[in-house]
């Protein structure tokens, strides 16, 4: 009976030390992008954007009318590369079958102002890569507007401007990788 029991005992032991250790890998050993997507269980066909920075992979999904921004950090080690998602943040809703004001720039203008005031806030932390208040402003939105492609704000033009088609209307989504906000008079032109 004791020699049962211990035999059952090294095989459940066995068993979660092996769990931990796929985890262990899964987590830290993502040597390639598609993989790190992989172990997260991101499928590659709701990649619509993929802007590569100097010390990160920006990702955008979708998810019909959900925009997603997903965070690779690339860190070498040995010189390996190593691919870990460090955030994820869910837009729901960004995108919409009408014609929206969103491309408004007073529309804009407001939003700004609004994420100005709240500079801070609780759930901006310091290990975030791509900040949403503060000097480093990662600001995004969507427009059907042909003209989004001319939008400055405070006299900076858009990190990068990609179409996204959702039910066959073409969305432009714009975002600013920093930001950087005059606190006193935001200026928005299109």
């Amino acid at each position: 009976m004791k020699k049962r029991m211990f035999v059952v005992g090294l095989f459940l032991m066995m068993f979660i030390v092996s769990g931990f250790t796929a985890s262990y890998i899964k987590k830290n050993y993502a040597r390639t992008l598609q993989l790190a997507l992989k172990f997260s269980g991101v499928r590659p066909e709701r990649i619509i954007h993929q802007q590569e920075e100097q010390d990160h992979i920006d990702l955008f999904l979708t998810d019909g009318a959900d925009l997603t921004l997903v965070i690779v950090q690339v860190k070498e080690k040995k010189g390996r590369k190593n691919y870990e998602i460090t955030q994820t943040n869910k837009m729901e809703k960004l995108f919409s079958e009408e014609d929206s004001s969103r491309s408004n720039s007073e529309t804009i203008k407001n939003q700004l102002e609004m994420l100005a005031s709240i500079e801070d806030t609780p759930f901006s932390f310091e290990e975030e890569i791509h900040k949403s208040f503060g000097k480093r402003l990662f600001f995004i939105g969507t427009s059907q507007n042909k003209k989004i492609k001319n939008l400055r704000i405070d006299g900076q033009k858009p990190t990068n401007i990609f179409t996204y088609n959702y039910k066959g209307i073409v969305n432009y989504v714009y975002y600013y990788e920093e930001l950087k906000l005059d606190h006193k008079e935001i200026k928005v032109r299109m």
